[in-house]
C-alpha cells in the first residue's frame, strides 16, 4: 500500500514538472480567504455561545471553569465546593450534551423545527 502511494505522488510531481505547474494559487492573483474565514468563526462561536447556554446551570459553570478559564479539576472543585470526581462527572457529561446539542443543529438555530 505504502509503495502505491509513493508511485502516485511520485507520478504526481513528475507532472507538475512537465507541466510546468507549482500547485500554489497565487493568494495575490486571487485574493484572500481571510474574510469569509472570520465570518465562519465567528457564526462558530456564536453556535457554541448558544449551545454552553442550554447546558444545566452546574453543568455549564464546570465546563466554563475548566476549559475556558484554565483551571485544574482541583481548583475547580474548590470554587464549586464540590469534590474532584463530582466536577469530573460534570465536565464529561456537559462534554456529551454539548456534542449532542451542536450535532443535532440546536446550537446555531435554536432547534431544526425553527429552521
Amino acid at each position: 500500500m505504502y509503495r502505491i502511494v509513493q508511485t502516485i505522488w511520485i507520478d504526481l510531481l513528475r507532472s507538475r514538472t512537465t507541466r510546468k505547474e507549482d500547485g500554489e494559487i497565487d493568494a495575490e492573483r486571487f485574493g484572500s480567504d481571510e474574510p469569509v474565514r472570520h465570518v465562519e468563526a465567528r457564526l462558530a462561536l456564536e453556535e457554541v455561545q448558544r449551545a454552553i447556554s442550554r447546558l444545566p446551570a452546574e453543568q455549564r459553570s464546570v465546563l466554563m471553569l475548566v476549559t475556558v478559564d484554565g483551571l485544574s479539576y482541583k481548583e475547580a472543585a474548590e470554587i464549586a465546593q464540590v469534590p474532584v470526581g463530582t466536577i469530573m462527572s460534570r465536565l464529561a457529561r456537559a462534554r456529551v450534551a454539548l456534542a449532542a446539542i451542536l450535532e443535532s443543529g440546536g446550537g446555531l438555530r435554536g432547534s431544526r423545527a425553527d429552521a
